[in-house]
Parts: structure tokens; sequence; C-alpha cells
């Protein structure tokens, strides 16, 4: 039996679909929000339409910040990381972020800009092709200006062949870093465990 939307499900769905069009939802009740933002990335033209999935992801940032998104995980998502990559980087209120399987190498673009997500707290590049040098660049905003991370705990390096055991000094100015996971086999093991007491 057919049961007819409510007219409050119909006006999500409208301004879903219609989400580029928004100006702002500076303002906007956070649950509301967040029934939009779910409606939104579940419409075949979060997919299809880049700049949809841009400005979608652009306006519920600026709104509504870590209240919408808390934790990001992109794992195996290269492709989608790419194309929405400045959009990504506007959620800077991110406490975890798994980036794991990207194929990030040491030059990607996003590993520069992880200075920037402040509230960090975890922090996964499982499996990118990640080397000792790769994790210099990654740590020489807070290395060298207090720039980046400072509630940075936990990082899992693990499936990264070019990384060693070299690489815990880069982390050693992280103020609450107390866990890295550093492993070439089939089984992660934690490798440090607050070694800079």
């Amino acid at each position: 039996m057919f049961s007819p939307q409510s007219l409050f499900d119909q006006c999500i769905l409208f301004i879903a679909y219609n989400v580029d069009k928004v100006e702002d939802f500076v303002g906007f009740p956070s649950q509301i929000g967040e029934k939009i933002f779910s409606t939104a990335i579940m419409q075949p033209r979060f997919f299809d339409d880049h700049e949809y999935a841009d400005q979608t992801l652009n306006v519920f940032s600026e709104a509504f910040g870590e209240e919408l998104m808390y934790s990001l995980n992109m794992a195996g998502e290269h492709l989608c990381l790419n194309y929405h990559l400045e959009a990504i980087l506007k959620f800077q209120d991110l406490h975890c972020l798994d980036l794991s399987h990207c194929g990030l190498g040491d030059n990607h673009e996003l590993l520069q800009h992880i200075a920037h997500f402040y509230s960090l707290e975890q922090l996964c590049l499982k499996g990118n092709s990640i080397t000792d040098a790769g994790i210099q660049k990654l740590t020489i905003p807070f290395r060298m200006f207090k720039h980046g991370p400072s509630r940075l705990s936990v990082v899992d390096l693990s499936g990264n062949t070019g990384v060693s055991v070299l690489c815990l000094k880069y982390f050693t100015q992280f103020p609450r870093l107390t866990r890295v996971v550093l492993s070439n086999g089939p089984s992660s093991k934690v490798i440090a465990e607050r070694w800079m007491n």
C-alpha cells in the first residue's frame, strides 16, 4: 500500500536535490541540516555532477563543520578523493581521517594540507606508498611552526614499505601523539607507544 510523503519529507528532498542553489545554511537547525545532507549525498546527482557535489560539501561544511563531519573515511576512494579534494579540505574540523589505500605517495597535494586539520586526532595512511621522506614533508609545518594538528594522538602508517622506524623522529613534536603503527607484513603492530617520554 502506498503512503504519501509528508510535506516535510518532500521539502527535504526538494532542498537536497537543489542544494547547489542554496547560498548557505548558517543558523539552520543542525538536525534538519543533517537530514538534508544525508538525503543530498544519496542522490545519484551527487556522484554524477561534481559541481553539485562540491557545492553540497562546501555549503554544509561552512554551516555545520564538526557537527556534521566528525570523521571521514576515504579508504580506497582515490578517484573520489582527487575529484573532491578542494571540498574535502573545507572539513577542517575533522577528528578522524582515514585515507587508507588512496595511492597518495609522498607528493600528493593532500599531505601538505594535513596541517590545516587542527582538530585531527587520528590519521590513517595505510598502504599509500609513503616513505620516510613523505612523513618528513607531512610533519614539517608542525615541527617548524607548530602549525597543524596538535591533538594528533594516533597515526597508522602500516602497509607503507618505504616507512621505517626512522620516521618516528619526525613525530616527536606532537604533544599528544601516543601511538604510531608501522608494519609492512600481514599484521600491523604498534611500533611506538609514547616513545617521547
